[in-house]
């Protein structure tokens, strides 16, 4: 059993001690390129997310009879909502 063991382990070495890789082949660059004026439009999708978000709250329980504006509107700080 000992024997199976040093010989995988010796296989496995010699596995790792190959030849070096070859160096890499050197790639010509391009020199300065303009970029041409391109007309037309682009179209993209994504999302749009805010910046914070706020948990409401009344000082009182109830049913609220009005919601003073509407989803997406901007309120300033101290505007009543409800």
């Amino acid at each position: 059993m000992r024997t199976v063991v040093i010989i995988m382990a010796l296989a496995a070495l010699a596995g790792c001690a190959g030849a070096a890789p070859p160096a890499p082949t050197p790639v010509a660059q391009a020199g300065p390129t303009a970029l041409a004026a391109v007309g037309g439009s682009l179209k993209a999708e994504g999302r749009v997310l805010p910046a914070q978000r706020a948990s409401l709250s009344v000082p009182v329980g109830g049913v609220g009879s009005e919601v003073l504006g509407a989803e997406g509107d901007s309120v300033q700080a101290g505007q009543p909502l409800l």
